[in-house]
């Protein structure tokens, strides 16, 4: 046996030893609360706990600026709602071309996993911005389209689109004007 091998071995040895003689660890319980330092106890008084602040759901009531419908007051919170994320954006964006099947849209956006396109495009269906359509077919065929309500968000798109036209425009000229000052 060689010195590599010997002291391998040594070790290997060293930590079953260990292993056998320690005793395991008590854990901490999750219930107890963490013990704060000083500097904790000093800013408690300035927070409330949000554990004692905490009403459940069901007894909570409108805000002030939600009506009695649970819809906001302001009508661009209502629409952000709807468009809240920014797969969603993507999502409508090549809705607005037309149908399309899962793959077509899962290439489009891209950076998106499949997971998140499917649980957005579910959110989607369920607040009747999409509709989904499954064919009898082999193989299966599932194909996404806006509904009467997503397509009512084309004027709204649009109007993005023309803002990112003309902001990439004038990027552009104060990067050529940037370049010529040199």
């Amino acid at each position: 046996m060689n010195e590599n091998q010997a002291s391998h071995t040594q070790e290997r040895q060293l930590r079953e030893s260990e292993a056998v003689s320690e005793e395991p660890r008590p854990r901490p319980q999750a219930s107890q609360p963490a013990q704060k330092t000083a500097a904790h106890a000093a800013h408690a008084h300035s927070r409330p706990d949000p554990q004692e602040t905490r009403t459940p759901r069901e007894t909570r009531t409108p805000r002030e600026d939600q009506a009695a419908d649970g819809l906001p007051d302001c009508p661009v919170e209502v629409a952000l709602g709807f468009i809240s994320s920014r797969w969603r954006i993507l999502i409508i964006r090549d809705l607005l071309k037309g149908a399309c099947r899962f793959s077509e849209l899962q290439r489009s956006v891209r950076g998106i996993s499949q997971k998140m396109l499917t649980s957005n495009l579910r959110a989607m269906a369920d607040c009747g911005l999409v509709t989904r359509t499954a064919y009898a077919e082999v193989p299966p065929r599932v194909e996404y389209a806006l509904t009467e309500l997503g397509m009512s968000l084309s004027p709204v798109f649009a109007a993005l689109e023309s803002w990112g036209e003309e902001y990439k425009e004038r990027v552009a000229s104060q990067a050529c004007g940037a370049t010529e000052g040199k």
